[in-house]
């Protein structure tokens, strides 16, 4: 495939490019022609230099001018040309339609990657999705443009990755699971770093303390939203989207050994599941080569050696994210949309040490109560409408989170 890889000096496209490595290794074809950064203009730039993009697009003006001296620095066999060189939301759409790229990889962090998904569905390639929130945000909009430019959403998350490999043959992504005999899913949560403490404990958590994942290696937005449990919310309302199921056939099980990744549960009482090790680089490995079965470069899990496995109910007063995105998904319209740009916000504010942990779910809650009050609407792939509607849901967040 050839790849334009948003998001590559975060957790996911820093892993990305790891298994992109390996699969090389052993004979695959798989090239990368965009990278693409935000902030990390450096570490950027060392991306460039091993794997030799087209094109190297970066956030805004700040991140072009570094890049732009560390080209002309001329310090390695590497060079771009200067029409290589892309910025901000244009450079994004022309690298997504690069007529030289097939294949999308969205690992933007936050509600923004929401655009990318567009852009991508649109120009009919294909998405390798590790960005949450854009199916959380615009899932009915994605499916509908995915149907329309024939184009596929794999999904590069280890829950919603390992269903598709617990679904029959026959299935064919965008297709309703009822269809293929699935009566529930089951989402695996490792529980965070604060399964095991008290409401009252989780309430004061410092930054440091909730960003200690407990078997996950992740950035710090996808740490947090796990601390509170809002990230299976999220995969919740994912799972409705790429699979067409209701939300209240998609249960969340804690199991702290994050071995078994999901559990798709069948009208005749069978439950199949899919266990692997909780590393990043498999799941990014199964899902760069779906349909295919290829040969893991990475240590495989030995059941030997699982030991016990353990699988606990939720206790929904101590993760209170996991009803509000449940609330979200039932009221419909934008309010999916709201409660993932105030999560973007009240994580970003936690992390600031604006806010407390305590308060998060109690910032969303309230933005999305603000916007359960006035008209509901209908999402549409209009971008100016987009824009216009996350500036809006940023303004009441960050209103919300001074009031705090």
């Amino acid at each position: 495939m050839k790849i334009c890889l948003l998001g590559s000096t975060g957790s996911v496209g820093s892993h990305f490019l790891e298994v992109i490595r390996e699969n090389n290794k052993s004979g695959s074809q798989h090239s990368i022609k965009t990278l693409a950064a935000a902030t990390n203009i450096n570490k950027l730039w060392e991306q460039a230099k091993e794997f030799q993009p087209n094109k190297l697009l970066t956030a805004d003006q700040r991140g072009a001018d570094r890049l732009s001296q560390l080209v002309s620095s001329q310090d390695s066999s590497y060079s771009i040309d200067e029409r290589g060189l892309l910025m901000g939301e244009e450079g994004m759409q022309q690298a997504i339609e690069d007529v030289d790229v097939d294949c999308v990889v969205n690992a933007l962090s936050g509600t923004n990657g929401l655009i990318a998904s567009i852009l991508t569905m649109k120009a009919g390639k294909k998405l390798l999705l590790a960005n949450k929130e854009s199916l959380v945000a615009g899932g009915s909009v994605l499916n509908k443009l995915s149907a329309s430019s024939n184009s596929e959403i794999i999904p590069l998350d280890s829950e919603h990755n390992a269903i598709i490999r617990c679904l029959p043959q026959t299935y064919k992504l965008g297709d309703s699971i009822y269809k293929h005999g699935v009566k529930k899913l089951w989402l695996t949560a490792s529980g965070g770093p604060f399964l095991n403490k008290t409401k009252q404990e989780i309430a004061t958590a410092s930054v440091e303390d909730a960003c200690k994942h407990p078997t996950w290696a992740m950035g710090n937005k996808i740490s947090i939203d796990s601390a509170t449990m809002m990230n299976k919310g999220l995969e919740i309302i994912e799972s409705c989207h790429l699979f067409s199921i209701n939300q209240e056939d998609v249960g969340v099980i804690v199991h702290p050994q994050s071995l078994v990744h999901c559990m798709v549960e069948y009208n005749d009482g069978s439950i199949i599941s899919q266990l692997s090790k909780p590393d990043m680089r498999i799941t990014i490995h199964q899902a760069l080569n779906y349909p295919e079965y290829v040969s893991l470069p990475f240590q495989e899990l030995n059941p030997l050696e699982m030991g016990q496995l353990d699988f606990i109910k939720p206790d929904l007063d101590k993760f209170p994210c996991l009803n509000l995105a449940r609330e979200a998904q039932d009221a419909g319209g934008i309010i999916p949309m709201v409660m993932s740009v105030a999560d973007d916000h009240a994580v970003a504010a936690f992390l600031d040490n604006r806010i407390s942990f305590g308060d998060l779910d109690k910032v969303i809650a309230k933005v999305m109560h603000r916007y359960s009050d006035k008209d509901n609407q209908e999402l549409t792939a209009d971008l100016a409408q987009i824009k216009q509607l996350t500036q809006a849901i940023t303004l009441d967040s960050q209103d919300i989170i001074s009031q705090i």
